[in-house]
């Protein structure tokens, strides 16, 4: 094998791990809304996902909404991606709890970060979400 050959196979064994990584990260991005919506007995709609600019900020210059988490990576190697919870209860008032979550795969388990803190999932039991969905809730209920 030439070296050419050797490093052109190191880059594309990179770009598979990758790949492969961030559609893990999409996934639990996923099934991490789907339960917070569950959770929460959400109407259907209410959470979307939010795109994020490189510094992890809402994009609200765009109001991008979305179905489908758009997964920014940090300069720490960590995959974010920002939900927005329209509530909304009778009358035409409404509100944004937007937020900005981290997500990184250690060993079996997923880290959730959010504003600096983890939230440890175990991949197998979801029911460390809890945790950071009761969070998530108390959040809201105290910005408002």
């Amino acid at each position: 094998m030439t070296k050419y050959e050797d490093i052109a196979k190191l880059g594309a064994d990179y770009s598979k791990r990758y790949f492969e990584y961030r559609g893990e990260c999409e996934e639990f991005a996923r099934t991490l809304a789907r339960n917070y919506s569950q959770y929460l007995e959400a109407p259907n709609g209410a959470l979307k996902y939010l795109g994020l600019t490189d510094d992890l900020r809402a994009n609200n210059d765009l109001e991008e909404l979305s179905s489908t988490p758009k997964l920014v990576r940090d300069a720490d190697g960590i995959y974010y991606f920002g939900l927005d919870l329209f509530l909304q209860a009778g009358g035409s008032h409404s509100m944004h709890q937007r937020v900005a979550l981290g997500l990184q795969k250690e060993a079996s388990a997923w880290a959730v970060i959010r504003d600096g803190r983890k939230f440890k999932v175990d991949a197998s039991n979801l029911s460390g979400l809890d945790a950071l969905f009761d969070d998530l809730l108390s959040d809201a209920k105290t910005q408002y």
